[in-house]
C-alpha cells in the first residue's frame, strides 16, 4: 500500500548519504504504476548536514513541485485526478489535499472513506455519492433499516485512473434524480403535477447507511468498516442546490443546500468626463458622465436547512476549498457552474449553544456575466 501524500501542506522527504551535497530525483506520472518515467521529473541537489563521520542527511519539500501535475476539474463527471510519485526508494500516491497544524508533519490521513463527516444529508430520490480509496477497501455495502441495498465488492488498483471510487445507491455517479436521467438520456422533461407526487412517495435511492470494509486478508468476519449514516430531508419549498468542492482530502464532495436561496449581481464600472456640447446646433447632447467597461458579476446565497454537528467540519473545509462548483438542473438541462466561496468566516455551531444546525453562505459565480474572454 503506497503512502498517501498530500500536496497542499508540505511533504518532507529525508535523504541519507556520504556526500556533502545530496541529491533527490522525483519522477511523476499517471496512468499505470508499472509505468515508471525513464528519466527524473525533477533532480533536485541540496548542501547536506553530518551526522556523524562520513554519513550525512538532507531534508527536501517536495509538494508544490508535485502540485503543478495535479489538474481538477468538475462538469458532472466523478474522476480520480492522483498521481503517483517516486523518490527512487518509495512510490506514493499524491493527493490535492491538506492537513491540519495539529495532525503533525506529514500527515496521511485516511485510507478508506474519505470524507470527515460521519452524517450526509440528502434530498428525497436524490442519489448520493461516497468517496473512498479503492486500494484499502474490501467492499462497500449500502443499506437501509439494515438490510442490504446494494453491494460492491472493491478491487485495488494499479491506476491512477481508479484509485479514489464514488460509490453510489444508483450505481452511476453521474445521475442523481428522475430528471437528470431523462436529460442525461437526450430526453426532454415535462413538468407534470401527477408524475412529480408520484415521484415524491417513492425514493428510488433510499439508504440510511454505507458501510466502507477496510481490506483484512478478505475476511469479512471481523473485517473493521467504517460507517456513514445517510439521513433524508423532506423539503420542497426551495430547490436543492447541490455545492461541490475538492475537501481536505483532496477528492470531490458534495454538499447539499436544502433552504433559503438568494440570488442578485454586482455590477462594476469606469466612469469618464465627455464634452456633450454641439458647437453646430449649439445644445447639449447625450452623456456628460459616460460609463464604459461595465461588468457584472452574480452571487448566490445558500441556506443548508437543519443539519447535524459534523457539518461544521463539512463547512469548514468548503470555505477552505479552492475549488467549488454549483450544479443547477432546468426543465432542459443540467448546468454546472464553477463558484468561489464569498463567505470568509464561520462561528460553529452545536446542539448545545444553537439548538439547531442551520448555516448560510454566500458564492460568487467565478466568471463575469458578460462574455469577455478573448
Amino acid at each position: 500500500m503506497s503512502t498517501k501524500i498530500n500536496v497542499r501542506s508540505p511533504y518532507y522527504i529525508k535523504v541519507t548519504g556520504a556526500s556533502t551535497t545530496l541529491t533527490l530525483n522525483l519522477k511523476v506520472w499517471k496512468g499505470s504504476i508499472a509505468s515508471l518515467p525513464a528519466s527524473a521529473t525533477y533532480s533536485l541537489s541540496k548542501a547536506s548536514t553530518e551526522i556523524s563521520a562520513g554519513s550525512y542527511y538532507a531534508t527536501f519539500e517536495i509538494s508544490e513541485l508535485i502540485r503543478d501535475y495535479i489538474e481538477i476539474t468538475f462538469n458532472g463527471d466523478y474522476e480520480s485526478t492522483a498521481v503517483y510519485v517516486n523518490d527512487g526508494t518509495n512510490t506514493y500516491i499524491a493527493f490535492d489535499g491538506y492537513g491540519y497544524f495539529e495532525e503533525g508533519v506529514n500527515p496521511e490521513l485516511s485510507r478508506t472513506k474519505l470524507i470527515s463527516n460521519t452524517v450526509i444529508w440528502r434530498p428525497r430520490n436524490e442519489n448520493i455519492n461516497v468517496p473512498f480509496l479503492a486500494d484499502d477497501t474490501y467492499e462497500v455495502v449500502m443499506a437501509y433499516n439494515g438490510s442490504p441495498v446494494r453491494t460492491e465488492n472493491i478491487t485495488g488498483t494499479t491506476s491512477t485512473v481508479g484509485l479514489v471510487r464514488y460509490v453510489s445507491p444508483a450505481g452511476d455517479d453521474t445521475i442523481f434524480n428522475f430528471q437528470q436521467r431523462v436529460l442525461d438520456d437526450g430526453g426532454i422533461y415535462e413538468y407534470n403535477y401527477l408524475l412529480d407526487r408520484l415521484d415524491c412517495r417513492v425514493d428510488a435511492n433510499a439508504v440510511d447507511e454505507v458501510r466502507i470494509y477496510q481490506v483484512d486478508g478478505n475476511d469479512m468476519t471481523d473485517a473493521p468498516y467504517e460507517s456513514i449514516k445517510i439521513r433524508t430531508m423532506h423539503s420542497d419549498r426551495f430547490p436543492d442546490r447541490k455545492i461541490t468542492f475538492v475537501n481536505k482530502f483532496g477528492v470531490l464532495q458534495d454538499v447539499y443546500f436544502f433552504a433559503k436561496e438568494i440570488e442578485g449581481i454586482t455590477t462594476t464600472t469606469q466612469k469618464y468626463k465627455r464634452n456633450s456640447f454641439n458647437d453646430n446646433a449649439l445644445t447639449y447632447s447625450g452623456h456628460q458622465y459616460q460609463n464604459y467597461d461595465t461588468q457584472g458579476r452574480e452571487r448566490l446565497i445558500l441556506n443548508t436547512g437543519f443539519v447535524s454537528e459534523d457539518y461544521n467540519e463539512v463547512l469548514k473545509q468548503l470555505l477552505m476549498s479552492e475549488q467549488v462548483w454549483v450544479t443547477k438542473t432546468t426543465d432542459k438541462e443540467n448546468n454546472v457552474f464553477p463558484v468561489n466561496p464569498v463567505t470568509n468566516s464561520l462561528s460553529y455551531q452545536t446542539s448545545l449553544n444553537d439548538k439547531l444546525v442551520s448555516y448560510t453562505i454566500e458564492f460568487e459565480y467565478a466568471f463575469d456575466k458578460i462574455q469577455n474572454i478573448r
